[in-house]
């Protein structure tokens, strides 16, 4: 602002005011408007000068993508540089002494089943009075997902529905935690796939979790069912099919070794 002071005074002194106060112009006003009129054309002709040299520079920008030029991996046959470490960056999202608390809504909505509950509640996200539902189920490894289908449900307006519970995934046999039956997880499961094929099914399901344990047939009572775990996703998964709802299954996040912030810190 303190720069332009000075150019803004010039232009002022030298130009907006011998130019208003230019007798040829007060003389008449038909005069007047056509010079306006000019300038006004004059304005609207660089305009469009200007945006047609930015498309044509933007174009030009698009066709080099489209060159033989090596690109992605080949550009290390030209660039041996290119594969050296990356040791510092300007700026990371989240930061490293924050990424510990960046953790889907769910948790903090209530919307993620605890160890005990064998309710079936889920959190709805993108548009709620959309006819299109996708619903995620899983457990804390599901709900990992849920920013980005977030962004995907507002983007593609559905509305995303999450069925997410600790330590749970959704099969047709029990589950062990601990060594023990996982009583609340089979009944969630129970749950969760009898509205999954019901009139109230979503249009589509995308399921995901960590690894588990199947429950030994002897810690169970009579009518839950065990078996290979396996077996239990793919019954799971095929019931889900014959109900007319699209299904999704996505791997496992990676599970790494090390603390991943510690490292990149």
């Amino acid at each position: 602002m303190a720069l332009a002071i000075v150019p803004s005074w010039l232009s002022y002194c030298y130009i907006e005011e011998p130019f208003r106060n230019w007798p040829r112009l007060k003389e008449k006003s038909a005069r007047a408007l056509r010079a306006g009129a000019s300038l006004m054309g004059t304005t609207t002709v660089i305009g469009l000068a200007v945006l047609v040299a930015s498309s044509q520079l933007t174009s030009s920008n698009s066709e080099s993508l489209t060159s033989d030029e090596p690109m992605g991996a080949e550009a290390v046959e030209l660039d041996t540089t290119a594969l050296e470490p990356v040791n510092q960056v300007a700026s990371m999202t989240p930061d490293v002494s924050e990424v510990e608390d960046d953790i889907a809504e769910v948790y903090d909505e209530g919307c993620h089943v605890d160890q005990v509950s064998a309710e079936v509640e889920p959190c709805v996200y993108g548009d709620a009075e959309s006819d299109y539902v996708v619903a995620l189920v899983g457990d804390s490894h599901a709900a990992q997902w849920i920013p980005a289908l977030q962004k995907l449900a507002n983007t593609n307006n559905w509305r995303l529905e999450t069925y997410t519970k600790s330590a749970c995934a959704l099969n047709a046999v029990a589950l062990s935690i601990g060594g023990d039956l996982y009583e609340s997880c089979y009944d969630w499961g129970q749950n969760i796939l009898e509205h999954f094929t019901g009139s109230d099914a979503p249009d589509h399901v995308i399921a995901s979790a960590s690894s588990h344990s199947a429950a030994n047939s002897s810690d169970v009572s009579e009518g839950v069912r065990t078996g290979n775990l396996e077996n239990g996703y793919a019954d799971a998964w095929t019931q889900i099919e014959e109900a007319g709802v699209g299904l999704t299954v996505l791997l496992d996040t990676p599970r790494p070794s090390f603390d991943v912030p510690e490292c990149i810190a």
